[in-house]
């Protein structure tokens, strides 16, 4: 089951966790800074894909280039984290749902979206 946080604003902080069974415990974690009126990117989904793979869901508004990135640790102890690109969707003149394939076989991944217009 996926639970959903969120502020709206300038700013803007989304919070999902997935439990399942296979999964353990999965968190994303998404930030972005975005114009006000401005539709603001959301990982909208994340789900099982077979028996080792978790598929991401989100949308890409129109002129908007969008990084999936993903770490397997938020806090370390020297403080800082190493994220990773997933995936970088082109900047297209036009809306996109984007669904994104990331192996599930780590008990715990944090995802973030990162968007720039």
């Amino acid at each position: 089951m996926c639970e959903l946080a969120s502020t709206a604003g300038r700013s803007s902080w989304s919070l999902w966790k997935h439990a399942g069974v296979d999964l353990c415990r999965m968190v994303v974690l998404l930030f972005v800074v975005w114009p006000v009126g401005a539709a603001l990117p959301v990982i909208s989904k994340i789900e099982r894909y077979g028996s080792n793979q978790v598929l991401v869901h989100f949308d890409v508004q129109p002129n908007t280039t969008c990084t999936l990135q993903w770490t397997d640790a938020v806090k370390t102890r020297s403080g800082s984290v190493n994220w990773s690109n997933l995936w970088v969707s082109p900047n297209l003149p036009f809306f996109e749902h984007y669904i994104i394939a990331d192996t599930g076989t780590e008990r715990q991944r944090f995802y973030r979206l990162q968007a720039s217009p």
